[in-house]
């Protein structure tokens, strides 16, 4: 117990990236639907047809794709890089969804939402553009949690404007900045594993993060924790 315990520490604070022993995703699509255009949420009658399942689900709107589905953002128009005029795949514009179940892939400016109580669980990111996921102000109260983030260019979560969310459970892969709490605030970053990623979590923007760093792992990470532009973290 006591050499895996140095062992972890030493993993943790590795001052060079790298990704050596990071697991692979726990499930993998067999359908695919490839949108032309960002799916808009505003209601339930906005989703496509025979793409998973929708029910409703302690006061939540589920949509479901029961690790079956991968949406793809290759048939819409412009490339997977760090344009910030890119399109998401999707935009929910409707409070209290969760989505569920997917694996989404070359999605090129993220899965947005304005809306509170927006839950992204159990998802798979395989291809990251601009982001993977992108919150932006109205998003309060939302949470990411059990998904799964490989191959990102940039940021893999950003989250902009938001009080009280919660990010916990996940897998990031790589890229310069895992998770980005921009003008956001947390209590409940937890449970996380970091690989190779250059930044872990950043904070900017007045943004405030009260977190336990031992109960995140971090496995060749450049740099844990990184404040900018006002950004606060406290260590509880």
């Amino acid at each position: 117990m006591k050499t895996l315990l140095i062992l972890t520490l030493a993993l943790a604070s590795c001052s060079t990236t790298s990704t050596t022993g990071a697991p692979g995703p726990r499930w993998s699509s067999s359908k695919t639907y490839a949108p032309k255009d960002t799916i808009v949420l505003r209601s339930v009658a906005d989703w496509p047809d025979g793409v998973g399942t929708i029910r409703k689900e302690h006061g939540q709107t589920v949509i479901d794709g029961g690790q079956m589905w991968r949406i793809s953002g290759s048939k819409m128009p412009g490339k997977c890089d760090q344009k910030e005029s890119n399109e998401p795949v999707i935009r929910i514009q409707m409070p209290n969804v969760t989505l569920r179940g997917f694996e989404i892939y070359e999605s090129k400016d993220g899965i947005t939402t304005n809306k509170p109580g927006t839950v992204f669980e159990d998802l798979i990111f395989l291809k990251i553009c601009e982001d993977a996921i992108n919150p932006m102000a109205g998003s309060d109260g939302g949470s990411v949690r059990r998904c799964y983030f490989k191959g990102a260019y940039d940021k893999t979560l950003q989250w902009n404007a938001a009080k009280d969310v919660h990010i916990t459970n996940n897998v990031f892969i790589g890229g310069i900045n895992a998770i980005r709490l921009m003008g956001t605030s947390s209590d409940d970053v937890e449970a996380n594993r970091f690989y190779g990623n250059e930044t872990a979590i950043q904070v900017t923007r007045k943004g405030v993060l009260n977190v336990r760093p031992a109960i995140n792992l971090f496995y060749g990470v450049g740099q844990k924790f990184k404040t900018e532009d006002g950004g606060v973290i406290n260590f509880k």
